[in-house]
């Protein structure tokens, strides 16, 4: 899905009152450097309490992202995640310290858990340290040759956008939708049809 926010303005945006929060995630896989294999996906969410999204769920985990510049270079992020049940660095320990595996940074919106990310950023772990159960991870810039292009998938029954947000438009009194054409919960169901953000017409590959 297209980045249309940058972090500070979600964080701005979340200082004010609203009935929803944008959340910050983290998703990292842990890679087996020998086989270059996935073995697990660790998921955070930067909140008080767990959440459930797209049917996953975030532990609720403090970490903060921030960024390093230097002139004539790529700018990195730093990553830094309070680990006090050691979940993360026993994978570290176990599989070549960390540097290699994969991190995911997602913006959330708490109000509508099983639609996509607002904002979703692909890094590599280039540089990894643990201390006083604080685990420090600098991300290296997302290398174009993994970028999806289109950053838009097309699908043919999902309908990405999210419910009552600009792009969907709907405005009515149902409080919810299961991001189809024609569910039973879905863009019909709801009169908004012209809105859908689907495509239908994709022919299935046998």
């Amino acid at each position: 899905m297209p980045n249309h926010l940058s972090v500070a303005t979600i964080i701005e945006a979340n200082r004010i009152h609203s009935e929803t929060a944008f959340l910050i995630a983290l998703e990292v896989d842990i890679v087996d450097p020998v086989t270059n294999t996935l073995v697990e996906t660790m998921r955070a969410v930067c909140n008080d309490e767990d959440i459930t999204f797209n049917g996953q769920t975030y532990i609720a985990t403090h970490f903060t992202v921030g960024a390093e510049t230097a002139a004539g270079e790529t700018p990195n992020i730093t990553l830094s995640i309070t680990d006090y049940t050691n979940a993360l660095s026993k994978p570290m320990e176990l599989y070549g310290g960390g540097v290699g595996f994969e991190a995911r940074i997602l913006v959330i919106n708490s109000g509508a858990l099983d639609a996509p990310p607002e904002i979703s950023e692909r890094f590599k772990v280039i540089q990894a340290s643990i201390r006083s159960f604080v685990v420090s991870f600098t991300l290296g810039a997302e290398n174009p040759l993994t970028m999806r292009c289109p950053t838009r998938l097309q699908y043919r029954d999902r309908c990405p956008w999210r419910y009552k947000g600009p792009q969907c438009g709907y405005a009515g009194d149902m409080p919810s939708c299961d991001y189809t054409l024609q569910g039973d919960n879905g863009c019909a169901a709801h009169g908004n049809n012209l809105r859908f953000g689907g495509f239908p017409g994709l022919m299935l590959r046998s």
